[in-house]
């Protein structure tokens, strides 16, 4: 029977960080998931304020408006001090999968602007990061067999 430092189970966004984090320190590292494959690690789109990528298109988000328009569409029920969180730390996080997870694989965070029109109901905030391949389409994960990770179904 294999051994394992760190168990992780579920494969998504969260999953997948903590099993590449967990791999990146040295840890043997078994990622479970439903899927049968590592392509879907990741959602195509990854929402931040402030990451590189936003940087070099010069997308500026205001943060205070992006905070107080959620807060508002949730009708007061959230936790503003996540949203704040986020807003603080959601960078640091795509940046950190741009530089070490997508780029030594040939692939990219590219941001993108939000919806082409606004309404009340639909504020746009260009908080978006797509995985993109070196042609500038999406990018199919297969990361996973980058660094010492199992990924098992």
């Amino acid at each position: 029977m294999e051994k394992y430092d760190v168990i992780v189970i579920g494969a998504s966004n969260s999953g997948a960080m903590a099993a590449a984090a967990a791999a990146e320190k040295g840890a043997k590292v078994l990622l479970v998931d439903k899927s049968k494959s590592t392509k879907f690690l990741f959602r195509n789109t990854i929402a931040s304020v402030g990451s590189n990528a936003q940087k070099k298109k010069n997308l500026h988000i205001n943060k205070s408006d992006l905070v107080n328009f959620i807060a508002a569409f949730a009708q007061g029920n959230v936790d503003q001090r996540l949203l704040w969180t986020w807003v603080n730390n959601s960078a640091e996080t795509v940046n950190w999968i741009d530089d070490n997870v997508l780029r030594p694989h040939g692939a990219y965070m590219d941001a993108t602007t939000d919806a082409k029109y606004e309404s009340i109901q639909n504020t746009a905030f260009p908080t978006g990061n797509e995985v993109t391949n070196a042609e500038g389409t999406y990018w199919q994960m297969g990361w996973a067999n980058g660094y010492s990770t199992s990924l098992k179904n």
